[in-house]
């Protein structure tokens, strides 16, 4: 039995399956053999001189031609046709040096320029979904200190900021003693908003917030936006500093 040779066989090392220009690879809905059986979902991988080999939904086949009904069997001549129509056809290509690259033939020097042009696509891609990674991170890492609801009065006002202390909630009764805190935002301009002001506001996490105080004391509070996407954009800038 002489194996039929097949145009695309070192291009199927090279590229793949999927981008043979030859029909290295057929499918078929159905081969109804003359025993009144049928393979159904058949993709025929190898054609020799009286039968073929494949796969089917029931598993590996081998069909002899004189086996197969006239109709399914003239189906499968023509694609055997084909295949060596294809066969020439790509041999005038390789004898021009050209290279069969992305669904087309190209140049040598066209394939450099396209590997090329998919490295940057690919390293662009590669950087965007690191980026789309890495700001999920941190947003995962601001909401899991945030609250959308909180509590809290000006004590100071600072030139960037307020100075706040949150309040507690003890048997019915808000006091305000708990955690010291910085609270920046243009929603909030120190401006505007007096020493003793109670707020009541949403306050996303954003790192640290150091001052000096009156008695030239050092102090590292928690820094806090009361806009979401600004507490964002602060830690994507200073998470490294």
């Amino acid at each position: 039995m002489k194996k039929i040779s097949l145009a695309g066989c070192v291009i199927i090392i090279l590229f793949g399956l999927d981008s043979i220009p030859a029909l290295c690879r057929t499918e078929f809905d159905i081969i109804r053999l003359k025993d009144g059986t049928a393979r159904t979902n058949v993709i025929v991988y190898t054609f020799f001189d009286d039968h073929i080999l494949g796969i089917c939904s029931t598993g590996n086949i081998s069909i002899a031609y004189d086996t197969i009904v006239k109709y399914d069997r003239n189906k499968i001549e023509k694609v055997l046709l084909e295949i060596q129509e294809n066969k020439v056809f790509i041999k005038e290509q390789q004898d021009k040096g050209l290279i069969f690259f992305q669904g087309k033939w190209h140049t040598a020097s066209d394939v450099a320029q396209l590997t090329n042009q998919q490295t940057i696509a690919d390293m662009a891609k590669q950087q965007k979904q690191k980026e789309e990674k890495y700001d999920a991170k941190l947003e995962k890492l601001v909401d899991s200190q945030s609250t959308n609801k909180a509590t809290f009065k000006v004590i100071q006002n600072l030139k960037d900021g307020l100075l706040c202390s949150m309040g507690e909630w003890v048997y019915g009764t808000l006091y305000f003693s708990g955690e010291i805190c910085f609270v920046e935002s243009k929603g909030l301009s120190n401006q505007t908003v007096t020493v003793g002001t109670v707020l009541t506001e949403p306050l996303y996490w954003a790192g640290t917030y150091s001052y000096t105080t009156a008695r030239n004391e050092n102090k590292t509070v928690t820094r806090y936006y009361i806009d979401r996407s600004l507490a964002l954009q602060y830690v994507k800038e200073n998470q490294n500093k």
